[in-house]
């Protein structure tokens, strides 16, 4: 609240008030001296000739001659008479014109009195009204004083929430390195018990782990999905993903409905459902220990659930346009989201920030990463496969016009050797990303891509895999080396377009959703 112009007003009206009267009076009274001086030279005129004329009237006798020479005195003394009266006459208008004058100037005077009185009334109103404020003034200093006094006790206590906050994080880090600890621990068991099996039909136990596997197993270890376990009615619109557990004990499911669901795949019932988003939902993903699911929207936010409690756990935005896929680094606490807008992001789970931004020319509609967790395979509306390094933002890599329309979805093979594609164009390939080749591709009549989200997938060895057509069809396929070959097709388990299919990890079974809502889980 500023006081001091008001101040400034006031001083300057009072100044101005006295200047005016001061100017005011030493006019009258000028004017007042010079007219006293005029009325009074006018009095002593007009008594010097009433004296002269009763004189002359006087010193005239009845008797006198005129003729004796006094006639011209007289007739000269008349004319000076007459010339008196005149300078008389003019003179009295004088004095009544002035006396007029006079009174106009006491009109004006009591004009500007009234005017002066009007200007007081006006200062003191204005001397009320600084009062007024310079009270609340104080008043809101003392507020202000009291405002500051909190201020530096919530910065107080935010400085603590921050130590605590930052002391919870670290605790949160700890426990994720624990849990990647153990993940690498349960994955190198894995291995051994995987390698203990190959061994008991007939496999050397010269195998290591890392190599391709796929040529060392009998086609009768791995059994082709022949019928559906469980068919589920998932959601009440469009099932647009899904997604398994790293031990394939279940599955989450999310759709147009904005809803996401967790299945037991072994009974086939609802385990339970997150918390509803406003759009929906385009890509899920669990983290390799199974204790988190990402989540990405069409409301362009992503989301990270924590399944212990089946609440949310953090929630990302940054993204200009839809979500499309995402994918964990879980070594680096990151998480890793393709977007419309035409960039690839890298997030930070723990801090819950984006730490990196790959821009891309075409809008980016899937993504992978190698199991080293070191690239990044991006498929794009262009039809273009690109491959990022995931520490320095860099573009390794990139095979241009791979298809003739947009890629839909990459699948990386476990020992990170091959690539398949799936793209709009109605065909999959298979790539060599060792030498950046295209090694085999897949077209048949039976198949038509019917959405932006339709997923393929292979099983864990990368020799067979599934895809689902906008008939409904499902495809199983065999990948022998240089070529891809139809193994079986079903054409009757699903009434519309199928938008994911994924295979379970380390079995023979795979899960499908379609455009109706469904959900069906094959053995």
């Amino acid at each position: 609240m500023k006081i001091r112009p008001i101040r400034e007003t006031e001083s300057s009206i009072a100044k101005a008030i006295k200047n005016r009267d001061r100017e005011e009076k030493e006019i009258y009274s000028d004017i007042i001296k010079g007219y006293q001086v005029l009325i009074n030279s006018l009095k002593e005129t007009k008594g010097k000739s009433n004296s002269l004329r009763q004189s002359l009237m006087s010193n005239l006798s009845p008797s006198l001659d005129v003729g004796s020479g006094n006639s011209e005195k007289i007739n000269k003394l008349n004319e000076d008479l007459r010339e008196t009266y005149k300078k008389l006459t003019l003179a009295n208008e004088a004095v009544t014109k002035l006396e007029k004058e006079n009174e106009e100037l006491k009109k004006k005077n009591e004009t500007f009195g009234a005017e002066n009185e009007s200007m007081r009334v006006v200062l003191t109103d204005l001397k009320e009204k600084v009062e007024i404020r310079t009270k609340e003034l104080n008043a809101c200093k003392a507020e202000n004083e009291l405002l500051n006094g909190k201020i530096k006790e919530l910065k107080q206590d935010n400085t603590l929430y921050f130590k605590k906050i930052v002391e919870l994080q670290e605790e949160v880090v700890q426990k994720m390195n624990d849990a990647n600890q153990l993940y690498e621990e349960a994955s190198k068991l894995k291995q051994d018990s995987i390698l203990k099996n190959h061994d008991e039909y007939g496999v050397s136990n010269s195998v290591k782990p890392g190599l391709d596997l796929s040529s060392m197993i009998n086609d009768g270890y791995f059994k082709i999905p022949s019928k559906t376990r469980h068919s589920l009615f998932a959601h009440s619109k469009e099932a647009m993903c899904l997604t398994y557990t790293s031990q394939g004990s279940n599955i989450a499911s999310g759709g147009g409905d904005g809803i996401i669901k967790i299945w037991d795949v072994e009974q086939g019932k609802e385990y339970g459902s997150l918390a509803k988003q406003k759009k929906s939902i385009t890509c899920l993903k669990f983290s390799p220990d199974d204790q988190f699911l990402a989540s990405c929207s069409l409301d362009r936010t992503i989301k990270l659930w924590k399944i212990q409690t089946m609440r949310e756990a953090i929630s990302f935005s940054g993204h200009s346009d839809n979500i499309n896929s995402c994918s964990f680094s879980y070594a680096a606490k990151k998480l890793i989201t393709a977007s419309s807008d035409r960039t690839i992001r890298l997030w930070d789970f723990v801090k819950g920030v984006a730490t990196k931004t790959f821009p891309c020319t075409s809008a980016c509609y899937t993504i992978d990463n190698l199991p080293a967790e070191t690239e990044i395979i991006s498929g794009h509306l262009d039809g273009t496969l690109r491959i990022w390094c995931a520490k320095n933002e860099e573009k390794i890599h990139e095979i241009k016009d791979l298809h003739a329309d947009a890629i839909t979805s990459v699948t990386m093979s476990a020992n990170g050797n091959y690539i398949l594609t799936n793209s709009r164009d109605h065909t999959l390939k298979y790539i060599d990303i060792r030498k950046y080749e295209e090694v085999a591709e897949f077209e048949n009549d039976m198949y038509i891509n019917g959405s932006n989200t339709n997923r393929s997938t292979m099983n864990s060895t990368a020799t067979y895999g599934a895809v689902g057509s906008s008939h409904g069809n499902v495809i199983i396929f065999e990948i022998k080396g240089e070529s891809i070959e139809v193994e079986e097709i079903y054409p009757d388990y699903h009434s519309s377009c199928i938008n994911s299919i994924q295979w379970q990890p380390g079995a023979s079974s795979f899960a499908s959703i379609d455009a109706s809502g469904s959900l069906l889980i094959w053995d």
